[in-house]
């Protein structure tokens, strides 16, 4: 419950199977172009980084540097409005739904983090659900692994 509360408090959007574009093609063709389109979204929007997420945070807390941090939140709103007018296949829909809910729960939370000096709680917040964003990130992996294993 208090994990939940902490989400909501943070996560400003929660998007829902209104918000995407539900295609109704199931075949292997129509989820190979969703793959290759979300791939170049993730590339357009996140290939120039050089370091993860998390070497991003290092820096930031350890150094004061925020600079890569804060271009990678500014990537995340574009990376979103571009996985919005990507039509999913009926079987990817759920994937899309829970990744565009996680971007969403990271904008939110390292925005916080990087304004961390307005408001201490929020970013003691924020960083509390970073484990959660982790989590997130293997979860839709394992399920992205097992939807594209499904598609071979």
């Amino acid at each position: 419950l208090a994990k939940n509360s902490l989400n909501q408090t943070l996560v400003s959007k929660i998007f829902t199977a209104k918000d995407i574009r539900n295609g109704t093609d199931s075949s292997e063709a129509a989820q190979v172009e969703y793959l290759e389109l979300f791939s170049t979204a993730t590339k357009k929007h996140f290939g120039s980084f050089s370091m993860n997420i998390y070497e991003m945070f290092e820096i930031f807390t350890q150094k004061g540097d925020g600079a890569s941090l804060t271009a990678y939140v500014s990537a995340i709103k574009p990376h979103i409005a571009d996985l919005l007018i990507i039509t999913v296949p009926p079987q990817w829909q759920t994937f899309h739904l829970q990744l565009l809910n996680l971007w969403e729960k990271k904008f939110s939370a390292y925005s916080v983090i990087l304004n961390g000096d307005d408001d201490p709680l929020r970013s003691f917040m924020a960083y509390n659900v970073i484990a959660d964003i982790g989590k997130g990130n293997d979860d839709l992996q394992s399920t992205l692994n097992d939807l594209i294993q499904q598609l071979q």
